[in-house]
C-alpha cells in the first residue's frame, strides 16, 4: 500500500473517530504521517500536573494541559478554563496515541 493511501486512510479514520466521539482505534499497520499530523519516534513525557485556577463561572469547562512537539522539543501547553461553543458541553482532551510509525497527537475537541 502506498504511503499516500495509508496517510489518507489514517486521516480519514481520525476524522471519523473524532466526529463519532468514539475512542480512537487505528490499526498500527495503518499509521503513517498525514498532512498536519505531529509524529514522534519517542513517547511524550509524563503529563505535568496543572494547578487549576478558580473557575471563572459555572459555565466554564476545564481543558487539561498536554505536551506538544515543536521541532524536536516537547513543550507543555498548560490547561485552561474555556467556555464551550454553542451546542457543545464536553471537552475531550488531547492525547498521544501510538502506532507502528511512532507517536501522534490526537487534538482535543468539543462534543
Amino acid at each position: 500500500m502506498s504511503t499516500k493511501i495509508v496517510a489518507r486512510l489514517v486521516a480519514g479514520l481520525i476524522t471519523l473517530a473524532i466526529l463519532a466521539g468514539a475512542a480512537l482505534a487505528i490499526p498500527a499497520s495503518a499509521a503513517a504521517q498525514g498532512p498536519g499530523t505531529v509524529f514522534s519516534q519517542d513517547p511524550p513525557p509524563r503529563p505535568m500536573i496543572d494547578v487549576k485556577p478558580d473557575r471563572p463561572s459555572p459555565d466554564h469547562v476545564w481543558q487539561p494541559g498536554y505536551y506538544d512537539l515543536r521541532g524536536s522539543a516537547w513543550v507543555w501547553v498548560s490547561g485552561s478554563w474555556a467556555l464551550p461553543p454553542a451546542g457543545k458541553k464536553t471537552w475531550v482532551p488531547a492525547v498521544w496515541a501510538h502506532a507502528d510509525a511512532g507517536w501522534y497527537l490526537v487534538p482535543g475537541y468539543w462534543r
